[in-house]
């Protein structure tokens, strides 16, 4: 008869443990997809993205028409309508020791724009469980590439 107690309390603890496990999956995976599933609602947001300084051969990965995701969040972002590529702009110090503007000849400074559907708050735009505002630094990727840039511009479209 003891050894039945045993093997029913063993049996409880697993159930008790399985179903622990699955109710962490089941959270874990509601918060990676949530962001995504929010953006599907609201005004259409156009949002512009820019960094100074990005290598030649990640600038090369991008393409209008890319899936941009914020890295950290894994809030999507929109769609790539438009890149704009210019030479870099970073500040070094000149032979007197004064920062001055200059550039480099392996990376450049891009603006990414992108449209997503989101909600308009009187800072920004809410995309996901996120608010962005207008100097916002992230990573995003977008396509292949991986950016580390800053939010540049908010609009929406009417």
């Amino acid at each position: 008869m003891e050894q039945q107690k045993k093997k029913i309390r063993l049996n409880v603890i697993d159930v008790i443990i399985i179903v622990a496990v699955l109710a962490v999956i089941a959270v874990f995976g509601y918060s990676q997809l949530k962001g995504r599933v929010e953006t599907a609602s609201g005004k259409t947001i156009q949002m512009q993205f820019m960094s100074e300084d990005v290598s030649d051969f990640v600038v090369d990965q991008l393409q209008v028409g890319d899936t941009v995701v914020d890295d950290g969040t894994n809030s999507e972002l929109g769609t790539v309508t438009d890149i704009q590529v210019e030479d870099s702009v970073l500040y070094a110090p000149d032979s007197q020791g004064n920062y001055v503007q200059t550039t480099k000849s392996d990376s450049k400074k891009v603006t990414i724009t992108t449209e997503v559907k989101g909600t308009e708050y009187e800072h920004g735009a809410i995309l996901g469980n996120t608010k962005y505002s207008v100097g916002h630094s992230m990573t995003i990727r977008a396509g292949k590439a991986k950016i580390y840039l800053r939010v540049y511009d908010i609009q929406v479209k009417e």
